[in-house]
């Protein structure tokens, strides 16, 4: 089955939301939970698994073959991930062969 519904990107009018057949998303709970708890909800990603993403899309790439080919024989993949004031970098060494 294949949702015909639209997402509501740019649209903050709830009745045109509603009339032009959008998706509409319930955040009340959320919110309520924001105001009970305080800081205790986490709404920061995983920035670990972030970090560790943006270094395995660049080995999905294959930048280091062309590296090598040129006589490169250490690369130091770095990923980085931000949130706010949060900051998490991660590394990895990858050699030649």
């Amino acid at each position: 089955m294949q949702c015909e519904k639209k997402l509501p990107i740019g649209i903050s009018d709830f009745k045109k939301l509603i009339d032009e057949g959008c998706v509409y998303v319930d955040k009340s709970l959320l919110i309520q939970e924001i105001m009970e708890k305080g800081t205790e909800v986490d709404l920061i990603p995983n920035l670990e698994s972030v970090a560790w993403s943006a270094i395995q899309q660049i080995e999905e790439k294959r930048y280091a073959a062309e590296l090598f080919e040129r006589g490169v024989r250490h690369i130091l993949y770095l990923g980085f991930a931000f949130s706010g004031k949060n900051v998490v970098i991660r590394h990895k060494f990858k050699d030649e062969g």
